[in-house]
């Protein structure tokens, strides 16, 4: 029995569609504002002659403002008045969250650059993995919780 099945029987599965649902609309939104926070950098390094550290500040920023935007309006649907009116309380923790990825981001980008010696974009592979999975369960289960 495979383990999908598994938490089918266990759990409602209104509830457990419900999750598949939230964490692929999740997974869409957070792919695109990775994109968008990638693209940047390289642009802002390769094209504007930027840090890599000081271009990652700049993308992130672009990148925190697409997530939310998509967070809030599409993984985690608003619909009643009083959600709405929550829209500041969600924008301020969904910060907190992204300025946690942030430190992160630039941890790994100055540690692959200052400390490894290694081109920029060896960073990248934390940036898409690891610190998008972080973030996730910090807004899962507080930001938009």
């Amino acid at each position: 029995m495979s383990i999908i099945s598994q938490l089918c029987m266990s759990f409602n599965s209104t509830v457990v569609l419900r999750l598949i649902s939230e964490g692929t609309r999740f997974g869409i939104v957070g792919i695109f504002a990775t994109g968008v926070h990638i693209g940047l950098l390289i642009v802002f390094v390769e094209s504007f002659g930027l840090t890599p550290v000081r271009a990652n500040f700049i993308a992130y920023f672009v990148g925190f403002l697409v997530g939310f935007a998509g967070h809030f309006l599409w993984t985690f649907k608003v619909h009643t008045r009083r959600q709405q009116r929550t829209w500041l309380i969600a924008l301020l923790k969904f910060m907190v969250v992204s300025l946690i990825g942030l430190m992160l981001n630039t941890i790994a980008i100055y540690t692959v650059v200052n400390v490894l010696d290694l081109h920029y974009l060896y960073a990248v592979v934390a940036m898409i993995t690891a610190i998008p999975a972080i973030v996730f369960l910090l807004n899962k289960l507080w930001a938009f919780a």
